[in-house]
């Protein structure tokens, strides 16, 4: 099981906390942007030049007590300095959000259902998760900085990571590996 800190020792630049019982079984939508200092405060924490936009709608469903999953999906458009000019450059980045909270009562259940949701899960001690920070997080494994840093994407480009459903069986980061592949022509590292 995934145990992490961070969504409780930190204070997160981008906050949304939610508590797990205002949740219910059949759901709840969040739809948030992150405000103007939020993003200033994120650009810093992820060393790029601004963050222009970032927003997410994510359903929150809590099927058993204790066990909350969070779906959706998050858009951030962001601008970075070209290492060759000093240019700015413009990225879009959307991606999806597929995680799985859990308490006592909600890891006594998976332990005994389903090992493999049990070990990505991530354990929460209180009863609040912090949807900002998790969107935050979900954007940092998004910006690639061996692509960032070599400029290898064209000027507003859109990466569209799409999860593992998807029809081409691809993984949230298939796309990014492609842009990788085409930067360092075919050369795995």
């Amino acid at each position: 099981m995934n145990s992490d800190d961070s969504h409780t020792s930190v204070d997160p630049e981008f906050s949304r906390p939610v508590r797990f019982s205002g949740i219910e079984r059949d759901g709840r939508r969040a739809v948030f942007a992150a405000r103007k200092g939020e993003r200033a405060a994120l650009a810093l924490r992820f060393d790029l030049d601004a963050i222009t936009l970032l927003k997410a709608d994510l359903e929150l469903r809590q099927d058993r007590p204790g066990l909350i999953y969070v779906i959706g999906t998050f858009e951030a458009e962001f601008t970075i300095r070209s290492p060759d000019s000093d240019d700015p450059v413009e990225f879009m980045v959307s991606d999806t959000v597929d995680e799985i909270f859990v308490t006592r009562p909600g890891l006594d259940f998976l332990s005994r259902v389903d090992r493999e949701a049990m070990e990505r899960a991530e354990d929460v001690e209180d009863d609040s998760i912090d949807l900002g920070e998790l969107v935050a997080q979900y954007l940092a494994l998004a910006l690639d900085p061996a692509l960032i840093e070599t400029g290898s994407l064209d000027a507003d480009a859109v990466v569209n990571a799409t999860g593992p459903d998807d029809s081409s069986g691809g993984n949230p980061f298939s796309v990014l590996a492609q842009f990788r592949a085409r930067a360092t022509d075919g050369v795995e590292s």
